[in-house]
């Protein structure tokens, strides 16, 4: 068939029958195609998607080192050199974590009694004696962390209060001050080094010990007191700091470890936790389950690695008799989902995020971990943890087992020339 040179010569071919007739027959015809040639065809198939993928997608590659091609040894490493040496750095180890969890803001009125009503933002069903439970809380605090030199005192709660700029870790950390003059310090063979300054000292001065008054008589006293050689008292001196993100009771114990860790670089061993006593079995049962903590191993000194102190209100109007929270907590063990999702949006009045998913990055993963609605203990995070057996020992539970098994020895399976094998 000869090509067409005209167009009435092409229009012709192109508008005859049978010529399209003749081309159906041959698409329609029967073929035989080889095994190489179906692979030769798949082969350019994925060839040609490769090509147009690498032309039609555009990938913006951000640098993750310096311009100077030399790569930072430790992710996030730049950022903990803005802290300065810990105080007991070398000399005192802090292991052990002191939580005392916020309920409210104190406003700090000296005018006011310290367990006036009227000198804390309280929610409705505060009113009529829990902040004397507040107060004791804080004390009780005090007394556990100034006895344990290894601990660090964390009072734990976020900006809840849209009448208050102070969180209520903040707040709770200025009436600490007031309250006693045996506040938890670093001992001065730990402050030799870092710290030249005289220790810290209480906010009264001598002439205002006798005056000044206790929690039970409920005054605060103005803050006067010692002075450091630059005007202010020198808040570093203190084995105690803020958690100023929780918005409940979980995050007040899984933020609470975050900033220990971001605070002495390191995990803690064992946590107490200072509260109400109605929510001990929320937090024994709940959240330390829901972080993995090891509730059951002791630590190397026997001691247990949770430890719980309760102060229920004793003077209340209408006492709070059982946990609201805790059919919630049982079904959402990680608070990301209606009633606890929605209490801390509203609690989040200042409209703020946790820092520690980069200052506690070990634990990120925990940190954001939501698992699916009523999933229970279900949906609890599979993922290693830093306090994990198997992350401290490089063993897992089986050679853990075996080794308690066998006083603290692991078997070791030794062969004899003769062929034989014993245990040893």
């Amino acid at each position: 068939m000869s090509l067409p040179h005209l167009y009435s010569d092409l229009h012709g071919k192109l508008m005859d029958r049978g010529v399209w007739a003749s081309l159906r027959a041959r698409l329609a015809a029967r073929s035989r195609v080889t095994n190489l040639g179906v692979v030769m065809l798949t082969v350019a198939l994925v060839f040609s998607m490769i090509l147009n993928m690498r032309h039609t997608t555009r990938i913006v590659k951000v640098p993750i080192q310096p311009s100077t091609g030399v790569e930072c040894p430790e992710r996030f490493g730049n950022v903990r050199t803005l802290l300065p040496v810990l105080p007991g750095h070398g000399k005192v180890k802090l292991t052990h974590l002191v939580i005392v969890a916020g309920h409210a803001v104190w406003k700090g009125n000296p005018a006011l009694s310290v367990t006036d009503d009227n000198n804390w933002y309280l929610e409705d069903y505060q009113r009529g004696g829990s902040v004397q439970t507040f107060v004791k809380h804080i004390e009780t605090g005090i007394g556990i962390a100034a006895n344990d030199s290894s601990s660090l005192l964390v009072f734990s709660g976020g900006q809840t209060r849209d009448q208050a700029w102070l969180s209520e870790a903040e707040s709770y950390f200025r009436l600490a001050l007031q309250l006693s003059p045996t506040l938890p310090r670093w001992p001065q063979t730990a402050l030799a080094a870092t710290a030249p300054k005289s220790a810290f000292q209480p906010l009264f001065d001598d002439g205002a010990q006798s005056a000044r008054p206790a929690a039970s008589s409920g005054t605060a006293a103005p803050l006067m007191g010692q002075s450091t050689e630059d005007g202010g008292p020198n808040l570093a001196h203190l084995r105690m700091t803020t958690e100023n993100f929780a918005l409940d009771s979980f995050q007040n114990l899984m933020f609470s470890i975050a900033r220990f860790r971001e605070y002495t670089n390191t995990y803690p061993e064992k946590v107490t936790v200072v509260g109400y006593k109605f929510k001990e079995k929320r937090f024994r049962d709940l959240h330390a389950r829901a972080l993995r903590w090891p509730m059951h191993k002791p630590t190397s000194d026997g001691s247990s690695r949770f430890n719980y102190v309760g102060i229920d209100d004793a003077n209340r109007v209408n006492p709070i008799e059982r946990d609201n929270a805790y059919e919630q907590f049982r079904q959402d063990l990680y608070g990301c989902h209606h009633r606890l999702l929605e209490k801390r949006r509203r609690r989040n009045v200042a409209r703020r995020l946790p820092p520690y998913a980069s200052t506690a990055n070990e634990i990120s993963g925990l940190i954001d971990w939501c698992p699916a609605d009523n999933s229970a203990l279900q949906g609890l995070y599979p993922y290693s943890l830093p306090w994990d057996p198997r992350v401290n020992t490089g063993m897992g539970r089986g050679a853990l087992l075996v080794m308690e098994q066998n006083g603290g020895y692991i078997l070791q399976e030794e062969v004899l020339p003769d062929g034989k094998k014993i245990i040893t």
